[in-house]
């Protein structure tokens, strides 16, 4: 290579070199701070205040806001009822069927409506609720009939027997639901059923004395006796003790009794089935006598 190219050469390259970045000076004394308890007591105080202004400001801000919000509302709702009783939305009338012995005022009352109400504020399944705890009141329906119109129907329980216990005497459906204690002398002529837990258990003994229609026509009182059993008492005054279990059977043997040997028609005070297949039967006195004097063992 001649001196010419080799200067050519060295012209087209470059080196380049970087010089190294100079160390970071640092300070030959350099202090080190320490914040003491004193220090961070001194930032609280200065900032509580200012924090605690700030939140009571964010505080009323909000109650305000709230009110102005509620006050809308408020409005809102004033102008509404204003639109629907212009309207004619109003409770004109309310129809009442199926009712006999609930009071009318009462059923009112339940239904919480009076003429001139909005009948958009009339709550049907709230108001049916009502209704139905109404002692009379098996179940009821209720219905808004637009524009003015409120209809209740209602099915009434049927009395069954009057409830005895403790000086008190309610009148109670079959199921034992009592439905009054008030104007009971219309039903004077129904059965009474005494004892403290008679109405919980009085749904199952009709239940069994259903099975003879005969009887159950003759049922004049039942007693519930220690929690267990029952006493029956018929309209001819023959009593019977009815044992704790098998009642279907006992009643049923008391009927076959009562038709084969016309019980009813004669001088019996009582009958004891309380033991399975032994009948025990207790005379009135003039029978009593009679079978003594012909040497009966009774």
């Amino acid at each position: 290579m001649t001196s010419k190219s080799r200067q050519l050469a060295d012209d087209r390259v470059t080196k380049i070199t970087c010089a190294p970045r100079p160390a970071q000076a640092r300070p030959a004394n350099r202090r080190i701070r320490i914040i003491r308890p004193t220090s961070i007591r001194k930032v609280i105080r200065v900032t509580a205040i200012p924090m605690t202004i700030a939140a009571l400001g964010l505080g009323a801000y909000w109650m305000h806001r709230t009110s102005a919000l509620e006050t809308l509302q408020v409005i809102a709702e004033r102008q509404y009822r204003h639109v629907m009783l212009s309207s004619g939305l109003t409770v004109q009338d309310v129809i009442v069927s199926g009712r006999r012995h609930a009071r009318h005022a009462e059923i009112l009352d339940a239904l919480d409506a009076a003429r001139g109400d909005l009948i958009l504020d009339v709550r049907p399944e709230t108001a049916r609720q009502r209704i139905e705890a109404l002692g009379w009141v098996r179940s009821a329906t209720v219905r808004r009939q637009f524009p003015g119109t409120i209809q209740v129907n209602i099915v009434e329980r049927r009395p069954f027997a009057l409830w005895q216990r403790s000086g008190q005497v309610s009148l109670i459906d079959r199921e034992g639901q009592v439905i009054g204690s008030e104007d009971l002398a219309e039903f004077s002529t129904l059965p009474v059923i005494v004892g403290k837990d008679a109405p919980q258990h009085v749904g199952a003994l009709v239940a069994v004395l259903s099975r003879q229609p005969m009887l159950l026509a003759h049922l004049d009182a039942a007693t519930r006796v220690s929690g267990r059993r029952w006493d029956i008492r018929l309209s001819s005054g023959l009593e019977i003790r009815l044992p704790q279990h098998g009642v279907a059977e006992a009643w049923d043997l008391l009927a076959t009794l009562v038709t084969d040997h016309r019980l009813l028609e004669r001088d019996v005070i009582a009958i004891d089935l309380r033991v399975k297949d032994r009948l025990a039967i207790r005379l009135g006195p003039a029978s009593a006598a009679t079978h003594r004097g012909e040497g009966h063992n009774t």
